[in-house]
């Protein structure tokens, strides 16, 4: 090898050391950024101490209740279930879901079909859309299950009546479980 060719070859592998160097460099600056970010991602409030936020729900059944807005029935067995969630004392969110069973597979659709359409008509007559509070139907091979769900503060007075709660002047806990329970239905926190 000549001297100059054995000259290229040092100024490369200085070359390739700096070039190795640098990125040692760069890799360690990136890594202690994204680690000090992701230690610094927890938040303190030295002045209130650690705050709690108690979220909990009451669940509320019946096996042989019908929802009042159903026109069809002829199950063999029903469940009307409810469950509202509270952050701290107050009301968050509310689902209601009836399931209807039924030996015979043919009653299903109708049933689907009819109380879809009373819902539905009910909607319309206190001026809310169709299929409104996320109303769901669906037909499966023992029977139709239907559900709604909204979070509180969006309804109004109109609409408590879809969630059975209509006669009600205070929303709190301990109210919508005796209204629940004053329909029938067996309530326990969750």
């Amino acid at each position: 090898m000549t001297d100059d060719a054995e000259e290229k070859v040092k100024k490369g592998i200085e070359s390739n050391k700096r070039w190795i160097a640098f990125w040692i460099v760069a890799l360690s600056v990136i890594i202690v950024f994204v680690g000090w970010a992701a230690i610094g991602q927890h938040r303190s409030d030295t002045d209130e101490g650690p705050k709690t936020t108690q979220v909990k729900s009451l669940t509320c059944k019946s096996d042989d209740s019908l929802y009042p807005f159903f026109t069809f029935d002829d199950s063999d067995r029903r469940e009307l279930k409810t469950i509202v969630t509270f952050i701290g004392d107050d009301v968050r969110s509310i689902s209601l879901q009836q399931m209807l069973y039924y030996t015979d597979a043919g009653l299903i659709p109708k049933s689907e079909s009819e109380n879809h359409a009373a819902m539905n008509n009910s909607f319309s007559r206190d001026g809310m859309a169709v299929d409104d509070l996320d109303a769901t139907y669906a037909v499966l091979s023992n029977g139709l299950k239907f559900s709604i769900y909204s979070k509180f503060d969006k309804l109004n007075d109109n609409e408590m009546k879809y969630f059975l709660l209509d006669n009600l002047d205070e929303y709190d806990y301990n109210k919508i479980k005796e209204a629940y329970t004053d329909l029938g239905l067996n309530c326990g926190n969750n």
